[in-house]
């Protein structure tokens, strides 16, 4: 009985649907997402500006094994087409010949 007398009392509080007490909710939860991501955003990029990146030593270069035919030059040639292509954030650690035989 007392389901029911609750159960009165939240229909009443919604109004007669309760469609726009509905309406009204999900527009106040999603306003308040999208306000706490943009203050995310805002965040990570102020920290992004204020922090200075942070750059790791140079390794030292991969020993040429020389073998599959890869010579130390080769090597040299690849490893900088990785850090061209990457703008930096590339090493080369490991080469192999790729098998021609195509039968």
């Amino acid at each position: 009985m007392d389901a029911l007398i609750t159960l009165a009392a939240t229909e009443q509080a919604m109004g007669e649907d309760g469609l726009g007490t509905g309406l009204v909710l999900m527009v106040v939860g999603m306003g308040v997402v999208f306000v706490a991501l943009t203050l995310l955003m805002v965040v990570v990029l102020v920290l992004k500006r204020l922090l200075p990146p942070q750059v790791a030593d140079d390794p030292a270069p991969a020993p040429a094994t020389g073998d599959a035919g890869i010579t130390p030059e080769l090597l040299a040639v690849l490893s900088a087409a990785a850090v061209a292509a990457t703008g930096g954030a590339a090493r080369v650690t490991r080469v192999t010949a790729a098998r021609e035989d195509h039968t």
